[in-house]
């Protein structure tokens, strides 16, 4: 199974090489990790380029276009059968991807899966387990409400709401 991880960063300087360690460094290894540099300004590009080379394709944008339209561009460079979506100042557990795959492999219907987030400091202690807004989503199979999901999802992705859309989770 070829898991893409789509990375969006925008002046994210001092966070995207965490967010990008942590992707190389999951227990099921991506296909590929597509890093897209949303018209950043403070180096970050180059930072990320200089320190992972080919193991990241990094893709520059000439100018801000926002986190959606980012995250959509690397959408469409991602050549894995599932894709996974890790925001720039944001960094996974090790076994995320693992974690991510047993899901599909157990259930061929699946067509989604999120999963709760820990919300730390800078300094790295929890300051929230979960979000109590999330809709249940966690493994979500063509056998569901797939239109009611669509409507919660599209809903949730263009209000910004934190209802379901999680780039990370």
């Amino acid at each position: 199974m070829k898991i893409s991880v789509v990375i969006t960063v925008y002046n994210l300087r001092r966070f995207a090489a965490q967010a990008v360690s942590s992707a190389l460094r999951q227990t099921l290894s991506p296909f590929e990790v597509v890093v897209v540099d949303d018209g950043s300004t403070d180096g970050s590009a180059d930072i990320l380029d200089s320190t992972f080379g080919d193991r990241i394709r990094l893709v520059r944008l000439a100018q801000n276009v926002g986190v959606m339209r980012a995250t959509l561009e690397g959408l469409r460079r991602a050549s894995g059968e599932i894709v996974c979506f890790l925001d720039g100042d944001d960094v996974w557990e090790a076994e995320k991807l693992e974690r991510v795959a047993r899901a599909f492999e157990l259930d061929a219907s699946v067509i989604l899966v999120s999963h709760d987030l820990r919300v730390v400091d800078e300094e790295g202690n929890v300051i929230r387990e979960d979000d109590p807004f999330l809709a249940p989503t966690r493994a979500v199979s063509a056998r569901g409400n797939i239109q009611g999901l669509s409507r919660l999802m599209r809903a949730s992705v263009f209000e910004y709401g934190g209802h379901v859309w999680l780039g990370s989770a």
